[in-house]
């Protein structure tokens, strides 16, 4: 039996200032107490990864971050050879000039991926199966269960592409079914997805074990620090 609630951490940090987190804690402190290692820094940060395993022993869950439905101009998918398809527009559209856009100061413009296209699949696959194959997880950040989350930021509730919950549903389903490691074992993954508004969509669909998604998470809710912990552990369905 565990010795404690399932606790869930960055550990991308080597120094202070460095990443999100983790300096200054030692192997052996991460061993003791993470269920789930969390890093963003790049395949180069490989904190998590050293303090979690230790040859044929996995102590902790390494979780990578990887956002595949906001683009901002840093994701990795910006340097993909990508076409018009691979992007959402507005509704009755489907040229750049009318992408489904999101500005932020300091970020630049974000665009939202078609996660439906093949082509676009094929690439996120191999992106994480070749960075990150051997972390145990994924981080699906901005992942939304109908419309009015998935959309949100962008000044529309839908896009040419998608024009129904079931679809926003449907296109991370598709996305989420092809993320498996080099083996073809599938990534465990954990959804960004929770809102803490009772007046918009649950998350609760987007969990499906057939894909890989066993857990939703949420962040940076101002004020939500105890609904924040209580979600990451609760609403985290682990396989038997």
């Amino acid at each position: 039996m565990p010795s404690h609630v399932a606790t869930w951490a960055y550990d991308d940090a080597i120094s202070p200032n460095h990443c999100n987190g983790g300096a200054g804690a030692s192997r052996t402190l991460v061993r003791h107490w993470l269920t789930y290692a969390e890093t963003n820094c790049g395949p180069s940060a490989t904190k998590a990864a050293r303090d979690c395993h230790a040859r044929r022993t996995t102590y902790c869950t390494v979780i990578q971050y990887f956002d595949a439905g906001k683009i901002w101009e840093t994701n990795p998918i910006m340097k993909a050879p990508t076409r018009e398809h691979w992007w959402l527009h507005q509704p009755g559209y489907g040229d750049k000039s009318h992408r489904l856009t999101e500005s932020a100061s300091g970020a630049g413009t974000a665009y939202r991926l078609n996660q439906s296209v093949t082509s676009a699949q094929s690439w996120v696959h191999h992106y994480i199966a070749s960075h990150y194959n051997a972390w145990g997880g994924l981080m699906m950040d901005d992942t939304g269960a109908c419309k009015q989350t998935q959309f949100y930021g962008s000044s529309y509730t839908s896009s040419s592409e998608i024009g129904s919950d079931a679809g926003v549903l449907a296109e991370h389903a598709d996305l989420a079914q092809v993320l498996t490691h080099r083996n073809q074992k599938p990534f465990l993954q954990v959804d960004n997805g929770i809102q803490p508004n009772p007046n918009v969509c649950t998350a609760l669909p987007l969990l499906d074990r057939h894909t890989g998604v066993i857990g939703l998470v949420a962040e940076a809710i101002r004020g939500a620090t105890d609904f924040l912990l209580t979600t990451r552990i609760s609403l985290t369905t682990l396989p038997p």
